[in-house]
């Protein structure tokens, strides 16, 4: 009987904070788009993420009396990318894990336990998620329907930090910014070759810190110590620089951290120190800028990885703000 009295008195507690628990307060879309008017906007802002709660609204109940569930938020993101189903993955060193949003599911889960992730790519024809481990000095795969092992890449590593799969032209590039240089494999992670060396020349590097692979198979790496991008053809052969060196104007680099391409082949390289990613074409002409330091949808604080999928979706790891902000390429039409 004294049993009963407390569930029944448990349930009513329970009831209780289910009443004086207000509903969240519905999101509002944020429509945000650069260049400001008159001129006709090319980048839009589409969603932020950083937790479970982004995705679907909270227990209330449980909320109340457990607290939010922290296993499930971001921390220190590093960078983020898209699969073809539109899942987000993002890589958290702080947290050693791999994030898996799945926007159509609302829910959020930890698909990988690596020691230190970094870069990703997607191997779309094996439906492989690459991660570069900076500590275990490897780059992993896990395969994208159940998270399960498989495939390794293990070279003469020292910090592997980016990674980019050029499926045309059957490659998979990995920059190491201990080594200041890029090693090619084949798809299967056999080696191939390794392109360029330490130093401040045409083709050499320090700390390459992002990579990516354009409609041609010219490679485009963010060369940060040198304060520039750099262009390569498939087989590492210097083309041009993009950029104009360290400062603090306009087309000037700072912390240069990642390097992404649209699918018209302009050129996004995302500053940390600036907080916001500015876009060129090939012949070093700066086309537009987007972002600005601070918290707000739109802004930034340490962004340090920026991804572009097929469909010219933009995904930024917002790393202090703990988050990954989305936007999308409107075209140039």
């Amino acid at each position: 009987m004294r049993l009963l009295k407390l569930f029944i008195l448990f349930g009513l507690f329970v009831l209780s904070l289910m009443a004086c628990a207000a509903p969240p307060p519905e999101k509002k879309p944020v429509e945000l788009y650069w260049p400001l008017p008159p001129d006709k906007p090319r980048i839009k802002f589409i969603a932020s993420y950083h937790s479970e709660r982004d995705l679907k609204p909270p227990a209330r109940w449980l909320e109340a009396l457990v607290g939010p569930d922290r296993t499930k938020a971001l921390r220190r993101p590093y960078f983020a990318l898209s699969d073809d189903e539109g899942n987000i993955y993002v890589s958290d060193p702080e947290q050693s894990a791999v994030f898996k949003f799945e926007i159509k599911k609302k829910r959020v889960s930890i698909f990988a336990q690596l020691a230190v992730p970094l870069g990703m790519d997607i191997i779309h024809s094996k439906g492989i998620l690459l991660v570069a481990d900076g500590k275990a000095k490897v780059v992993y795969g896990f395969r994208l329907r159940d998270g399960s092992p498989a495939m390794g890449i293990s070279s003469k590593f020292k910090r592997p930090v980016a990674v980019r799969v050029d499926e045309k032209n059957r490659r998979i590039y990995v920059a190491d910014s201990a080594r200041s240089d890029i090693q090619v494999f084949d798809l299967n992670g056999r080696y191939v070759s390794t392109i360029g060396r330490r130093g401040m020349g045409k083709g050499e590097f320090l700390l390459p810190l992002g990579i990516d692979v354009d409609s041609k198979g010219r490679i485009y790496v963010a060369d940060a110590f040198n304060y520039r991008v750099q262009v390569l053809d498939k087989d590492g052969n210097y083309i041009t620089t993009i950029g104009y060196g360290i400062g603090r104007k306009w087309g000037n680099f700072d912390k240069l951290k990642s390097v992404a391409l649209d699918s018209e082949d302009h050129i996004y390289a995302l500053d940390a120190s600036h907080s916001n990613v500015q876009i060129f074409d090939i012949d070093n002409n700066l086309y537009m800028f987007f972002g600005s330091p601070g918290s707000r949808e739109g802004q930034f604080f340490i962004p340090t990885g920026i991804y572009i999928d097929d469909k010219d979706y933009i995904y930024i790891a917002d790393s202090l703000n703990r988050r990954v902000q989305v936007f999308k390429y409107l075209g140039s039409d």
